[in-house]
């Protein structure tokens, strides 16, 4: 009895120095309400049942229960006496997520309790300050030179990506319910068909409607996908067509837990311009990759992040009696942040938040004020949702020197997993 008093007041004197460190980073609150983190509480709940997984006959703790978020949890196997973080619990660690979370990621998992997730957050953090100032320095020591700012550029990229990523995971674990909000379904489709419309501003062109359609087809490993952007108002057309090969990840038929996967491309665009009389062809090759967050840290069970990375030739056709054509070298690359939707078994998708460093699509690069504007690419915002088996919606929005946004519907058939 004894030692169960001294540990239990050790803990009170954990939870009240989280609660200490949470109101002084916020300085918005004078006083912290008592009680315990979401971390120490659920270690208290009862045993629970969980379908397809089997009984505990013990009191499992949060991480054992956010482990689940891939498997039989996410899919609502779980029992209602679990308890789960209160709204004012949340409130605070979003409010320490941001303030000093910014700077110091995992500060809102470390408010609740989660100390090794805010842990593995502050680490990807330190990866990516790493790889920036790697890049950046190679870059800035170089001049830009052309031998060197490729690959400095892709690992400036990829740097940017854990940096941002890792404050986007930290706001998540937060607000997410436990086990996340959807999983992937672990197999992808043998067919995939998309029409729909968006619409282009671009202040250096005239055109604005588009009717986009998009094929992707699977066998095996490989994957073909072809599609167009044509305006019929003003003859404007982009036709693109990938070729890609998966090493691993989901793939027709599969019954993965996860949505990992690592992929090579190479892929061809024509770009017409017939109004103004030029064209514009890229021939590219890259490498594609999803990162299932859950791997990494259960709370973070739900979230993805995925990064590219490549380089393309452009040929710019200005036509007979022009000025003939020139070629020129582009890097590729981005970065994205997301979350799964749903149980993607029958219904659900995704909603992802991305930098794409590509120039030669629609929305090219951000326009900002001084000499850096134009370098940069664009920003997007992209969500997929089935609500059948087959039938489901895409919505998309870029940001660049050009603004895209527009929807499409979606189906799917085949290549369910068992």
């Amino acid at each position: 009895m004894g030692l169960e008093r001294e540990q239990r007041g050790r803990e009170t004197l954990r939870r009240g120095g989280r609660r200490g460190v949470a109101a002084g980073w916020l300085c918005a609150l004078l006083t912290v309400s008592p009680g315990q983190a979401w971390g120490d509480r659920a270690q208290d709940v009862p045993g629970v049942s969980l379908v397809g997984v089997g009984e505990s006959a013990g009191a499992p703790d949060d991480v054992a229960v956010a482990q689940l978020g891939t498997s039989a949890y996410a899919y609502g196997a779980h029992d209602a006496s679990v308890v789960y973080p209160s709204g004012g619990d949340r409130a605070l660690a979003f409010g320490a997520a941001i303030v000093p979370g910014l700077l110091i990621h995992g500060s809102g998992s470390y408010v609740l309790g989660r100390e090794d997730t805010a842990v593995r957050l502050l680490i990807l953090e330190g990866v990516g300050l790493a790889l920036l100032a790697a890049g950046g320095s190679v870059i800035a020591a170089t001049g830009a030179a052309r031998d060197f700012v490729g690959p400095a550029a892709a690992v400036t990229m990829m740097g940017a990506g854990l940096f941002t990523s890792s404050a986007l995971a930290d706001m998540y674990s937060v607000l997410a319910p436990t086990g996340g909000l959807g999983v992937d379904p672990g197999w992808t489709p043998r067919l995939q068909a998309e029409l729909g419309y968006r619409y282009v501003y671009d202040p250096q062109f005239d055109y604005r409607h588009f009717v986009v359609n998009r094929l992707h087809g699977r066998l095996a490993n490989w994957r073909l996908s072809p599609s167009l952007w044509s305006s019929p108002g003003d003859a404007n057309q982009r036709f693109r067509v990938e070729l890609a090969y998966r090493f691993f990840g989901p793939l027709p038929g599969s019954a993965r837990t996860d949505g990992n996967f690592l992929e090579a491309e190479v892929a061809m665009t024509n770009h017409r311009f017939p109004r103004d009389e030029f064209q514009l062809t890229t021939f590219e090759s890259s490498l594609r990759a999803r990162w299932d967050l859950a791997t990494y840290d259960p709370f973070l069970a739900g979230a993805f992040l995925d990064f590219e990375v490549g380089a393309a030739t452009q040929v710019h056709d200005f036509g007979p009696g022009a000025h003939g054509s020139k070629s020129f070298t582009l890097l590729l690359g981005g970065f994205g942040f997301g979350m799964y939707l749903g149980d993607q078994r029958s219904e659900g998708g995704y909603v992802r938040a991305y930098y794409d460093h590509r120039h030669d699509d629609f929305a090219a690069g951000l326009l900002l004020p001084g000499l850096i504007s134009g370098t940069l690419g664009h920003l997007g915002l992209d969500a997929l949702y089935y609500f059948t088996e087959h039938l489901g919606a895409r919505a998309e929005a870029q940001v660049g020197s050009a603004t895209v946004v527009g929807l499409s519907g979606v189906f799917r058939f085949g290549g369910r997993g068992p």
